[in-house]
């Protein structure tokens, strides 16, 4: 098994996604979290980020 941890396993293989596609996520974690009554993370989100 690899000695990398899977947060950065993870953030590796999202940094080769296409945009659009990390974009999809992000919307789903945002409809997972407002289902589960968790806060975002940060206040403000815009596309230059």
């Amino acid at each position: 098994m690899s000695t990398i941890p899977l947060r950065e396993q993870l953030q590796k293989q999202i940094d080769t996604l296409p945009d659009d596609i990390v974009q999809q996520i992000a919307d789903f974690t945002f409809f997972v979290m407002a289902r589960r009554d968790i806060a975002p993370l940060y206040a403000d989100w815009t596309n230059n980020q």
